[in-house]
């Protein structure tokens, strides 16, 4: 007898609406050597791998500035973008119950794709990779300064559960929770 295991499939689909859609599809994209697309589509595909609630956001991030170097599409105004410190912001109160960019974007007032690309560039990760971040600061906080459990910890810092928290704060700090405890007290 075989048995039916759970598939996840990787694909990326690229709407009309998308702003860059006809120069991919025109051929206007400069070409980009092997090492930075093969580096790009490695850490999507790595992003993929360790699912949790934020992946989709991550992937939305990483692909949206993988498309913006491969077709040099970037503007360089997000200095002038008065809205991205209220976008960050909107990351910090919203990081442990999870949103989407859909929502971010109409409560901040932008285009979702010039919010993710804007964001990216001035603060050097996606909306989904600082919203992991949030979480964890959240998490070493309860570590530090509450008697919770692990698996209390993750569930309250808006992990999946301990093992995702485990994986996640080894990532980021290099150190499990338990280590992390340790060392602060």
């Amino acid at each position: 007898m075989n048995s039916v295991r759970d598939t996840r499939t990787f694909q990326v689909a690229i709407l009309p609406s998308w702003e860059g859609a006809d120069r991919i599809f025109q051929g206007e994209c400069s070409l980009v050597d092997l090492g930075p697309t093969a580096w790009g589509i490695t850490r999507m595909y790595a992003e993929f791998r360790r699912p949790d609630d934020l992946t989709a956001l991550v992937l939305e991030g990483q692909f949206r500035a993988f498309l913006d170097e491969f077709c040099g599409s970037g503007e360089n105004s997000e200095h002038r973008a008065t809205w991205l410190p209220k976008a960050q912001e909107f990351v910090k109160t919203h990081a442990l119950q999870g949103f989407t960019v859909s929502e971010m974007a109409a409560q901040i007032g932008v285009d979702p794709a010039h919010l993710m690309r804007s964001y990216l560039r001035r603060y050097g990760c996606t909306v989904g990779e600082d919203a992991r971040k949030m979480r964890l600061v959240h998490a070493c906080r309860l570590l530090v300064k509450e008697d919770h459990s692990l698996g209390e910890v993750a569930v309250l810092a808006g992990f999946a559960d301990q093992s995702h928290l485990t994986r996640t704060c080894k990532q980021l700090t290099g150190l499990t929770p338990g280590e992390y405890r340790q060392s602060m007290r």
